[in-house]
C-alpha cells in the first residue's frame, strides 16, 4: 500500500493494531508478492506469507495459509520467529510474472524451503517499483520455529535471487 505523505502506511497500521492487542497476541498477515515490506512490519508481525503466483491465482490459498499458521501456533502455543533479507532491487510488476523466467525458478525454490523442518512459511516479495517510498524493494521473509533453519533458508533464497543482501531477524 502506498499512501501519499506516509513512508510506511502499512507499518503504521500494523503498529496501531499491535498497540491495541498487546505484545502477547499473535498477528498473522498475507501479502501480495508485489508488496514492499518494511523492517518495521517484519518486526511487529508474528508471521506472514505472500502470494507465490503472478498473475495472482493463489490469493485465497495464501489467506488460508496465514490463518492456518496462526491457528497452528495458537494450538501448539508456539511463538514463531522471522528472518528477512531486504534486497536492493526494484522491478516493475510487468516483468515479474511467475509464469516466465526468472520468476518461475525463483518461486519454485520456495518448495525446497517448505520441506525444511522448523519452517512455517517462506515468502519472496518482489516489491512494487512504482511506489515512491523508502521501502521499495524485494524482500525474502521466512517464518518458523527453528532460528538456524530460518536464517539458513532466508540466506539461501536471497542468494538464489542473485542480489547482494542485508539481513534482519526478529523474534
Amino acid at each position: 500500500m502506498n499512501v501519499q505523505g506516509m513512508d510506511d502506511a502499512e507499518g503504521d497500521w500494523i503498529a496501531a493494531a499491535r498497540s491495541v492487542v498487546g505484545p502477547s497476541c499473535l498477528i498473522s498477515a498475507s501479502f501480495d508478492l508485489h508488496g514492499n515490506v518494511s523492517r518495521r512490519e517484519v518486526e511487529i508481525l508474528d508471521m506472514l506469507t505472500a502470494f507465490r503466483t503472478a498473475p495472482h491465482v493463489d490469493v485465497e490459498a495464501t489467506r488460508r495459509k496465514a490463518c492456518a499458521m496462526l491457528v497452528e501456533c495458537l494450538r501448539s502455543r508456539i511463538r514463531p520467529m522471522r528472518a528477512a533479507v531486504f534486497l536492493p532491487i526494484a522491478l516493475p510488476g510487468e516483468v515479474t510474472s511467475t509464469e516466465l523466467e526468472p520468476g518461475t525458478s525463483l518461486y519454485a525454490a520456495l518448495k525446497v524451503s517448505d520441506a525444511v523442518p522448523g519452517i512455517l512459511d517462506a515468502s519472496i516479495l518482489i516489491g512494487y517499483a512504482w511506489a515512491d517510498e523508502p521501502r521499495v524493494g524485494a524482500t525474502v521473509v521466512i517464518t518458523g520455529t527453528d532460528r538456524a533453519a530460518i536464517e539458513s533458508e532466508t540466506q539461501r533464497l536471497a542468494k538464489n535471487s542473485g542480489a547482494s543482501t542485508r539481513s534482519s531477524a526478529s523474534e
